[in-house]
């Protein structure tokens, strides 16, 4: 379904043609990011929750920073369709998990979430493109770039984890980490 603000989803051109501004599946498409940045954003707001109910303080600062980040992606998306003449859609999103085993296990499960974004952005150039919507495949790739620096940020936080517990698990070694987090 195409979802559009009452009668400005399609631009009359000088001669009076309507002009189709985004494909309806790119719409949809779009709208599914809309959700996927929404829920990203409520997924490390629990993993900050997480953090703070288990004593790793930086961790807490730093998933915050992400759940805003995830907003902020968000709003790109919405502007982008705004200002194509789209109405965005306004999500329901489902809780997401909230108890891990460790902060190994936080920090695992916001990587393979990133790597899961990063391929649904990849399907959407590929769809802009099989679809002929350059300005859509050139609004994309900013989050292809976004999301190298997102899964770097988890792969390089797992490096860290695993160099200091290279002699075992301790709780010096994990305040350390939880140093590294709040950086």
């Amino acid at each position: 379904m195409e979802i559009k603000k009452p009668n400005t989803s399609k631009s009359p051109d000088r001669l009076g043609v309507t002009i189709k501004r985004l494909p309806t599946v790119l719409v949809n498409d779009l709208n599914n990011h809309i959700e996927a940045e929404v829920y990203s954003s409520q997924i490390y707001l629990a993993m900050a929750t997480w953090c703070e109910d288990n004593g790793y303080f930086g961790g807490a600062k730093r998933f915050r920073k992400y759940s805003e980040e995830e907003l902020v992606h968000m709003h790109k998306i919405y502007s982008f369709l705004l200002d194509r003449d789209f109405l965005p859609i306004t999500p329901t999103i489902p809780q997401p998990q909230n108890t891990y085993s460790d902060i190994l296990d936080v920090i695992e499960t916001g990587y393979k979430h990133e790597i899961d974004i990063s391929d649904s952005y990849h399907v959407t150039q590929d769809l802009a493109l099989k679809e002929g919507c350059h300005t859509t495949y050139a609004f994309i790739e900013w989050f292809v770039k976004e999301q190298i620096e997102e899964e770097a940020k988890f792969a390089n936080l797992i490096y860290k984890y695993n160099i200091l517990m290279k002699t075992g698990v301790t709780g010096i070694a994990l305040m350390e980490f939880d140093k590294i987090l709040g950086e």
